[in-house]
């Protein structure tokens, strides 16, 4: 049994589906979900860089983040928003990590180009310490 979900999401089709397939799935482990949104870095930034802090980074100021919480308003599961800046791959353990996640359900390429988040989850599946679930 599952207590907390990590669902990386960016603003793709493909995330819609991720969504609509985590929440289905917290609901029948009775689950919380962490949706998180990684950003790029900022031009000259480290592309390693990583970022997660909720009061440098605010969930509500995000326009990936808003969106996703007016779509969720109604569901009854607990669910936390955070934002991340930096290599996604790196963004996302990290956020497993800090959050005690125990699965991360994905999505296999995203809005950002299928090369970028198709190594994300590539990265994950192989350096993530909980399972990972790969949506296709």
């Amino acid at each position: 049994m599952y207590n907390k979900i990590l669902v990386p999401i960016d603003n793709s089709i493909l995330s819609s589906k991720v969504l609509l397939n985590a929440v289905r799935f917290a609901k029948d482990q009775k689950a919380e979900l962490v949706i998180l949104n990684v950003e790029e870095p900022k031009a000259g930034a480290f592309s390693t860089a990583i970022i997660y802090n909720q009061e440098s980074m605010n969930a509500d100021d995000n326009p990936v983040i808003k969106e996703v919480k007016a779509k969720l308003a109604n569901e009854t599961i607990p669910i936390q928003y955070k934002v991340a800046a930096g290599n996604a791959g790196d963004c996302i353990i990290t956020a497993s990590e800090t959050e005690r996640c125990d699965l991360i359900i994905i999505g296999s390429h995203g809005f950002t180009g299928l090369s970028r988040l198709f190594a994300a989850s590539n990265s994950v599946a192989d350096r993530a310490d909980v399972p990972v679930l790969i949506i296709k």
